[in-house]
C-alpha cells in the first residue's frame, strides 16, 4: 500500500508563534485601554452590556436618543463606582453621527469596540401597519445600523483592530404571528454581519453578533406575565427567561480577546427555546 508523503513539519519560531498562549483568567476578557461606544444603552440590555464594558476597564462611550436618559444612564453608572461619558444623538440622522463619531474619535481616540444595540419595535401584523410603519422599523433597526457601521470603519485608523458586536434577536431566526416588521430587520441585521465578517476581516476586524431571546426587562416584564407567554415558557429547557446580565458574559467574550478567531457569528442567547418543540 502506498505511504502519503508526510506534511512539511513548520519551522520551529512559526509553530511556537502560532501557539503561544494567551493570557489566561480575566486577563484574556479585559477591555483595559480600549475604548468602547454602546448605542442605545440608557436602559434595558443595551445598558446592562454598557455596564459590563465598564467592569471590564473600557473607556465607556454611552448612547441614546435623549440627552436627559443619557445623562440619568451615565449617573446611575456613576453611582455604581463605574466612569462613563454619553452622547446623544438619533441614529437616523445621518449627518449628526458623522458629526459624532468625528467628536468622540477627537475626544477619545479611535473607538475599538462597537455594539449595536439600538432598535424599535411594532408589535403588529402586515395588515395593521402602513408602509411608513414598516420602513420607521426598517430604518431604525437595519438601515440606521447599517449606515453607522459605514461611517465608523471609514474612520478607523488603519490596522487599527477592532470588534463589532450587533444585538439582533432570535425572532431574527423565529417568526411569531402579528409581529411582522421586526423579525425583517433582525434577519437584515444579522446577514450584515456575516457581510461585514468577510470583508473587514482582512483588515483586523470582526463582527459578530447576539440574538437574545425573551429576557425579563423592565420594558418586558408585563409581556412576560401575560398567560401565553407563561405558557411559552414550558417550550424552554431552562424553564425560565434570561435575567438582562446573562447577556454580559457572552457580550464581553464575543468584544474581548478571548473570542479573537471569532467572526461572522451569531450566538442565540434563549436557553434553548428556539431548538425545543
Amino acid at each position: 500500500m502506498a505511504r502519503h508523503a508526510a506534511l512539511p513539519r513548520p519551522a520551529r519560531r512559526e509553530l511556537q508563534d502560532m501557539t503561544q498562549a494567551p493570557p489566561v483568567g480575566t486577563a484574556l476578557f479585559s477591555l483595559a485601554g480600549k475604548t468602547a461606544l454602546v448605542t442605545g444603552a440608557v436602559r434595558g440590555l443595551g445598558l446592562e452590556i454598557a455596564r459590563g464594558f465598564a467592569q471590564a476597564g473600557a473607556t465607556l462611550i454611552v448612547h441614546g436618543r435623549q440627552p436627559a436618559d443619557v445623562a440619568q444612564a451615565v449617573q446611575q453608572l456613576a453611582d455604581e463606582g463605574l466612569h462613563a461619558h454619553g452622547v446623544a444623538f438619533d441614529l437616523n440622522d445621518h449627518a449628526r453621527v458623522a458629526q459624532a463619531l468625528d467628536e468622540l474619535q477627537a475626544a477619545h481616540g479611535p473607538i475599538h469596540v462597537l455594539c449595536n444595540n439600538a432598535g424599535v419595535r411594532d408589535r403588529r401584523g402586515l395588515q395593521a401597519l402602513s408602509m411608513a410603519d414598516v420602513q420607521r422599523v426598517i430604518d431604525t433597526n437595519l438601515i440606521a445600523t447599517v449606515h453607522l457601521c459605514q461611517a465608523y470603519l471609514a474612520r478607523l485608523p488603519a490596522g487599527c483592530a477592532a470588534s463589532i458586536l450587533n444585538i439582533t434577536s432570535l425572532q431574527g431566526q423565529l417568526m411569531r404571528d402579528a409581529d411582522f416588521a421586526y423579525p425583517i430587520s433582525k434577519q437584515g441585521v444579522e446577514t450584515m454581519t456575516r457581510a461585514i465578517a468577510v470583508e473587514y476581516g482582512p483588515k483586523g476586524v470582526r463582527c459578530n453578533a447576539i440574538a437574545p431571546g425573551s429576557f425579563a426587562t423592565a420594558f418586558n416584564a408585563q409581556l412576560l406575565d401575560k398567560p401565553e407567554n407563561q405558557a411559552r415558557l414550558q417550550r424552554n429547557p431552562l424553564r425560565r427567561w434570561g435575567q438582562p446580565h446573562e447577556i454580559v458574559g457572552p457580550a464581553l467574550f464575543l468584544v474581548s480577546d478571548a473570542a479573537s478567531y471569532v467572526n461572522g457569528v451569531t450566538l442565540t442567547l434563549d436557553g434553548g427555546y428556539g431548538m425545543s418543540f
